[in-house]
């Protein structure tokens, strides 16, 4: 796929799952299909990670990637745990309207289901780090759809301030917010 030319190619989804560390074959091969993917408009990478698994996803792992990384049309931008380093939140997209970071399969199927967490992982994201990413992201002035996964710690606070101050043209958001344990009260 990284070989050939798809000039219209509006669309692209990536599901499953990631089988291991070292099968960085997909993500190493993005930066350069999305070069060959010049009308993308919505990229959606919604892989499930297995339970022995260390990494998160990352689409844009190096700084080589920045380079006419060729996703100035993406509207809509999905990453089942990202990689709150990953390369892609520190590019430009500026006709970005929809933002999803999330998990896939559920955090709370993984935590409930011994089946599920036998098989999967769920390396969601905390406050601190979605926060850094949405700092990052604010290169995305059109956004109007927002979904976060993440963990509950310190920036919480901060996190939900900046959504609602520097986001203004939000007119959709939906917040998995996880606590650090079952015993912490929840507060918002």
């Amino acid at each position: 796929m990284a070989k050939v030319d798809w000039p219209t190619l509006g669309s692209f989804t990536l599901r499953g799952s990631f089988p291991n560390d070292a099968d960085r074959l997909v993500t190493e091969s993005l930066p350069s299909m999305f070069r060959r993917m010049p009308a993308l408009e919505h990229l959606d990478i919604t892989a499930a990670l297995f339970h022995y698994t260390t990494t998160r996803c990352c689409v844009l792992s190096s700084n080589l990637a920045l380079l006419n990384v060729g996703l100035n049309s993406l509207q809509s931008l999905t990453i089942a745990y990202p990689d709150p380093n990953d390369n892609i939140f520190s590019i430009p997209l500026p006709r970005l309207t929809r933002l999803e970071l999330r998990d896939w399969p559920r955090h709370y199927d993984i935590v409930a289901h011994e089946y599920y967490s036998r098989a999967w992982r769920s390396p969601i994201l905390s406050a601190t780090e979605a926060l850094s990413v949405l700092r990052r992201q604010v290169q995305a002035p059109q956004l109007t759809v927002l979904e976060l996964v993440y963990f509950a710690d310190e920036a919480d606070d901060d996190l939900i301030a900046f959504i609602a101050h520097a986001l203004s043209k939000l007119q959709h958001l939906q917040l998995h917010r996880y606590r650090r344990s079952s015993e912490e009260a929840v507060d918002h």
